[in-house]
């Protein structure tokens, strides 16, 4: 899946798919100045036969998410900020 171009639910192309970390996609978007970010795997939907991931979140909801730094992701900021957080075990 790495190389695959990320697509919106409001038809944007995000970026492309870098890794991904359990259940988790590292999207990398920017020509210049590259932003990595993290969408649970849960919004997105991999084709295959056009290589792509479809994502049923917008562009701006991506836009603004918890940005992924130096390789290291903020699993619950991750969560807690596409309102997933009760699915995480405290720690």
């Amino acid at each position: 899946m790495d190389g695959y171009e990320i697509i919106t639910s409001d038809e944007h192309k995000v970026g492309h798919v870098i890794g991904v970390e359990d259940d988790l996609l590292i999207a990398e978007s920017g020509l210049v100045r590259k932003k990595q970010h993290a969408i649970p795997s849960t919004f997105a939907h991999v084709d295959d036969s056009e290589s792509v991931v479809r994502v049923s979140v917008s562009k701006e909801l991506i836009s603004d998410s918890p940005e992924v730094e130096h390789g290291n992701v903020d699993r619950r900021a991750v969560a807690e900020y596409y309102g997933l957080a009760e699915g995480l075990a405290s720690g």
